[in-house]
């Protein structure tokens, strides 16, 4: 039945546009995080370079001198959260090409579904044009069936019986 194909059509329709909704919130997400990762990375990369630069480097968050072994140590976990920064921020441009290429199927598929959606509408108002002619002509013939069958009915009867025109017959 095409009603039943359309209310699965508009359900279908209703769930891709929750997904890509959910899909394209996700995606803004991935994109408003890689500026931040990007500008933390080269913050990162500054820190290193300065504690590279320098000798007598200082603690960043006590402000006590690093000995050599020390400021070496921090510059290992520095360039460690640097890379899980870079691995994060490759991360995302992946996610967000998956993201984007999914996005794209979704609207296809949400472009297709309104086709339908638009047919099916296009569909039941000729349905409801049809319906209405159907009613009209059963409201015409309970119209004759009520009004002018009785009347057809004794004019064959007087024709088949010969009562009909008596004076002009008798003419």
């Amino acid at each position: 039945n095409a009603l039943e194909l359309a209310e699965i059509s508009l359900t279908h329709r209703l769930e891709i546009q929750e997904k890509y909704d959910e899909l394209r919130d996700r995606l803004a997400e991935t994109r408003a995080e890689n500026p931040r990762l990007k500008t933390e990375m080269e913050e990162l990369k500054e820190r290193i370079g300065s504690l590279e630069k320098v000798e007598g480097a200082e603690c960043p968050l006590c402000g006590k001198p690093l000995d050599p072994v020390e400021r070496q140590n921090l510059i290992v976990q520095l360039k460690d959260e640097g890379a899980a920064l870079g691995d994060r921020y490759r991360s995302n441009r992946a996610l967000m090409l998956e993201l984007e290429e999914s996005a794209q199927d979704f609207q296809a598929q949400l472009d297709r579904l309104s086709k339908v959606d638009e047919e099916v509408r296009q569909r039941s108002r000729v349905l409801e044009q049809i319906n209405a002619r159907i009613e009209q002509q059963e409201k015409l013939r309970n119209h004759w069936q009520a009004e002018r069958q009785p009347h057809l009915e004794r004019v064959q009867q007087q024709l088949a019986s010969g009562e009909y025109a008596e004076d002009a017959r008798q003419s």
